[in-house]
């Protein structure tokens, strides 16, 4: 009978130690995963940030996205018809490796800077106009728009003193639309 009882009780001892065991390596797990998510916060302040949303048309700053790369990603991730406002600026060399993506989600291109490297895309998106700066470009884009349609802001150029500054115009240009 005590055996039965100790047998018992170290089943029981077992058990809490595993949980206990298990509580600390997933608490250490959560707090890795944590730490993770906000190591690269600074990168992420303004990739994919929707700003605004009028008349049914999405304002999006992905102005962090200062390559080729981080506005392609964008424009695939974006889910919904894309006006594309581009820094024309970008080097044409960057912008054909993107040609098949533009061609399958971009519906309109507002091209600003100041070069007009857009028209690589002509064959890609019928429309492509060019705008004198940014903020034209928010409102040009918000005449074109269509209930449903994503407005991108993602230069696809630039530094990392460029993402604040290029942000901050275009969130004020949507806020005065």
């Amino acid at each position: 009978m005590i055996t039965d009882i100790l047998k018992i009780h170290n089943d029981n001892v077992n058990t809490a130690n595993l949980a206990a065991r298990s509580f600390t390596q997933i608490s250490e797990l959560r707090k890795k995963a944590l730490a993770s998510m906000f190591d690269n916060y600074y990168i992420t302040t303004h990739k994919l940030v929707e700003i605004a949303t009028i008349r049914g048309v999405h304002f999006i700053d992905d102005s962090a996205s200062t390559n080729i790369n981080k506005t392609w990603f964008a424009i695939e991730n974006v889910g919904l018809p894309v006006i594309w406002i581009m820094n024309s600026d970008t080097e044409m060399d960057n912008l054909a490796s993107i040609i098949d993506t533009v061609s399958n989600r971009v519906r309109i291109i507002i091209n600003y800077g100041q070069t007009y490297n857009a028209r690589i895309f002509q064959n890609a998106v019928k429309t492509i106009i060019d705008a004198p700066n940014l903020a034209s470009a928010v409102r040009v884009a918000f005449m074109y728009a269509a209930e449903g349609d994503a407005v991108v802001f993602s230069p696809s150029i630039g530094s990392a003193e460029d993402i604040t500054s290029n942000a901050r115009v275009f969130i004020n240009a949507v806020n005065e639309l």
